[in-house]
């Protein structure tokens, strides 16, 4: 595989399709359901682990990425949904119509951004209201599978940290913490390789082939981690509360997102120019077409 015109073309159709505006509006929906999200993660992980010690464990890893302060700020927001939660019977409708918001057009926005990169589209004429309601609602499961996965991911930091406690009997301080480095990063990319690869694999109305899935997924799941720690990068020299006070962990989180999505939706590029320059181009399935899109042949 020629690589420069792997990568050329890659971008070409990240560019085409427009990636950095459907990651900004696919931002704007996570930001109204992340709050939940977190509050489900730790009462699903605490169930297990103990609430405590997940509590822990998720500021451990927001803290690099956000700043002291600003995870105090999400400790109050997590705190506050909780309230909501527990609250009058108005607080709470109002809190699953936010929710419902938040997860549906997030969920839909990348449903459409990846039909997009593929040139694909549902067909109610084809595939009927019955498939296409299906297939939405597969779609959204996928939360469910976040949610899993980022339970196994924080109990493999549990366990490398108890883990740690041995290896600093028998190793330097600096070897132990490699190590225990070493293992989280390889838990993270794991998790988001297999959530990446549902994703390509279950959101879009189309067929394709697992080869092609994990090429993207991989990448998308190393861009990930790397866009992780230059977000930590940046929270390490700048204070976002001292600019934006209380929303500056808002901000933070809307950064790492917005970077997030435009990571995977270059992953679905690779996709489909992998597909392509294998001579099997990605094909709608049963309940959708192919469309036309303006630019050059793939």
């Amino acid at each position: 595989m020629e690589v420069m015109p792997f990568i050329k073309e890659t971008l070409s159709g990240f560019s085409r399709h427009k990636a950095s505006q459907v990651a900004a509006a696919t931002t704007y929906f996570t930001i109204f359901f992340l709050p939940v999200i977190l509050v489900s993660i730790i009462w699903l992980a605490g169930r297990i682990l103990g609430t405590e010690t997940t509590q822990v464990v998720l500021y451990r890893h927001l803290q690099p990425l956000l700043g002291a302060l600003e995870v105090k700020q999400v400790q109050v927001m997590i705190h506050n949904v909780r309230a909501q939660w527990t609250g009058s019977t108005p607080s709470i409708v109002l809190a699953i119509a936010l929710f419902m918001y938040g997860l549906i057009g997030s969920f839909l926005q990348l449903q459409r951004a990846l039909n997009a990169a593929w040139d694909v589209q549902p067909s109610l004429k084809k595939g009927g209201m019955a498939r296409f309601v299906a297939k939405r609602l597969l779609s959204v499961l996928l939360v469910a599978a976040a949610a899993f996965l980022m339970l196994v991911f924080f109990g493999a930091s549990v366990v490398f940290s108890s883990f740690g406690h041995l290896l600093r009997k028998m190793l330097t301080v600096e070897t132990t913490a490699l190590i225990l480095w070493g293992g989280n990063w390889l838990v993270s990319v794991g998790a988001i390789l297999l959530l990446a690869a549902a994703m390509f694999k279950i959101l879009p109305d189309a067929r394709v082939d697992w080869r092609d899935v994990w090429l993207g997924a991989i990448v998308t799941s190393v861009l990930f981690n790397a866009g992780k720690y230059f977000v930590a990068l940046i929270v390490s020299h700048f204070s976002s509360a001292g600019v934006f006070g209380a929303a500056g962990s808002v901000i933070i989180l809307m950064i790492w997102i917005d970077i997030s999505m435009m990571v995977l939706l270059l992953g679905a590029e690779i996709v489909r120019v992998s597909a392509r320059r294998r001579g099997k181009s990605i094909q709608p399935d049963g309940g959708a077409v192919r469309v036309q899109t303006k630019g050059p042949e793939r």
